[in-house]
């Protein structure tokens, strides 16, 4: 395993390296397995081993016939090994929800920035599932939130925030109880009606209102002290702040 590993960092090394110098960039396609294997004296097997780590990492796209090219572009690979690490790392929900916010609204004030709108009609079907509950709300809860980055069409956001649900939103989606999930949805009204109108103070209010809900909830759950009646305050007092 050791030997494996060094094998690994060293084409991934090697290929840093040609990014920075400019003799690899995005699209390219790599040196054949043979020019690899005698540039860093390390035999063609462990070559082929370490280039399959990498294609299942999505760094790579392994083309029948053709080699190994280098994607250049975020994608399952690196959302699938980010919410992997999320989820090994167990990283708290405090830190969880701070990512989720900043990412909604950042993308949700360069958004409106630049002029730009979101699909409405889109967020209202999306909107409608979550209130009518049942199997598909939590889906559609997820969906809703993704979309409100989608406009800014920033790849590492949208991976970023795709891991993250991956790797903690059903958990966070559960924890809330109906009262709860009741002012989620409330929430996402007020961020509908923020971006249909680009209102920026109404969809700021919507997102930081949502996810200090999640955030309540989630303290009560794995702090036995946060009781019934300390975990209704705090979501009165979350309430009366929006309203």
């Amino acid at each position: 395993m050791a030997e494996e590993n060094r094998v690994y960092l060293e084409v991934m090394n090697y290929i840093k390296e040609g990014l920075r110098d400019g003799t690899l960039e995005a699209g390219a396609k790599l040196p054949t397995e043979r020019d690899m294997s005698a540039q860093l004296n390390i035999s063609r097997n462990s070559i082929r081993e370490a280039l399959r780590t990498l294609d299942n990492m999505g760094v790579l796209e392994c083309r029948q016939g053709s080699g190994n090219y280098l994607r250049g572009t975020l994608g399952h690979g690196f959302t699938d090994a980010l919410s992997m690490h999320i989820l090994m790392a167990a990283v708290s929900t405090r830190e969880i929800v701070q990512v989720m916010r900043g990412i909604e609204i950042e993308s949700m004030s360069e958004i409106m920035q630049t002029g730009q709108d979101w699909d409405i009609d889109e967020l209202e079907r999306l909107v409608e599932k979550i209130d009518a509950g049942g199997p598909e709300s939590e889906e559609a809860d997820r969906e809703f939130h993704a979309s409100i980055c989608a406009p800014m069409n920033n790849g590492l956001f949208s991976c970023v925030a795709d891991a993250v649900g991956e790797a903690a939103w059903e958990t966070m989606y559960h924890d809330l109880s109906d009262e709860e999930r009741s002012a989620t949805n409330y929430c996402h009204h007020e961020i509908l009606e923020g971006l249909r109108h680009h209102d920026r103070e109404r969809a700021f209010n919507g997102i930081v209102h949502h996810y200090d809900i999640i955030r309540v909830a989630t303290y009560a759950k794995y702090k036995p002290r946060a009781t019934a009646d300390a975990r209704a305050e705090l979501l009165k007092e979350l309430n009366n702040r929006l309203k």
